[in-house]
């Protein structure tokens, strides 16, 4: 994805992007003409064959579109008209919440919004159907992680000032409430993923006692609870990316004053 001249109808520099391919040889990468323009938050499915993407319209709209296109055929469809758009940070610059992923079979989870709250659901890329994977949610939603295996899918959940980490079983529809933490001025709660060992990984915005003074505990959500492995200072934990497979994470801390 790369950021074009920032556009104040979009709203922000994130919002208003092309997506790329490029092909990748010895000698670095070769870029390839636009698949789409005016698209952001990009994933790719499982088998490299399609890309969904957000597109909003204009900064009127409080909605943002999900569509899946083909790398293979260049068709296009609209999954959805009614996503609600994804946070993100504006330093660093990047995106704080996964409001799509792409299960290891193919299929595609993503959050409608309405007044009335959030709807889960399903796109079924091999038919082009959608389900519900939940009835609504009077609630905010966000953060999707389908499991490795791809039975269970977790969620953030955020409901009468707490956060809630839910994990649902997809083949039964049980869900359950793995952990809830009450809500504070001066922390925010990501969901980041599946750890290697099955557990959830969750990471805690601290801002003592300002926003140029970050600080990052780190979670892993297990049988016996909440167990914290990480407490950073001077990591933007708004930003912090688990890896693929769920062996270590990626997270970008602020430079010293003799640095900076």
């Amino acid at each position: 994805s790369q950021r074009q001249a920032p556009s104040s109808s979009l709203g922000g520099p994130l919002l208003d992007s092309q997506l790329f391919v490029a092909r990748i040889n010895g000698a670095g990468a070769e870029t390839v003409a636009p698949v789409v323009s005016g698209a952001f938050q990009p994933a790719v499915s499982p088998g490299g064959s399609e890309v969904a993407y957000f597109s909003r319209v204009s900064s009127g709209s409080g909605f943002a579109s999900l569509y899946v296109k083909s790398l293979q055929t260049s068709a296009v469809r609209l999954v959805s008209s009614q996503c609600g758009l994804p946070g993100f940070a504006l330093y660093p610059l990047e995106w704080v919440h996964q409001m799509l992923a792409w299960s290891p079979d193919g299929s595609l989870f993503f959050v409608e919004d309405s007044d009335e709250g959030s709807l889960l659901r399903r796109y079924h890329s091999h038919d082009g159907t959608t389900t519900n994977v939940t009835g609504l949610l009077r609630a905010l939603v966000f953060d999707l992680y389908p499991s490795p295996a791809g039975d269970r899918l977790a969620y953030l959940l955020y409901h009468d000032r707490a956060f809630h980490v839910r994990e649902r079983t997809l083949s039964s529809g049980e869900e359950r409430v793995l952990q809830t933490w009450p809500n504070s001025s001066a922390s925010e709660y990501q969901l980041r993923g599946w750890a290697s060992t099955g557990g959830l990984v969750v990471v805690r915005r601290l801002v003592r006692p300002a926003a140029d003074r970050p600080q990052m505990e780190v979670f892993v959500l297990e049988a016996g609870g909440a167990r914290r492995v990480a407490n950073i200072a001077g990591a933007y934990a708004v930003t912090a990316a688990l890896r693929p497979r769920g062996a270590f994470m990626i997270a970008i801390e602020r430079a010293s004053a003799s640095e900076a």
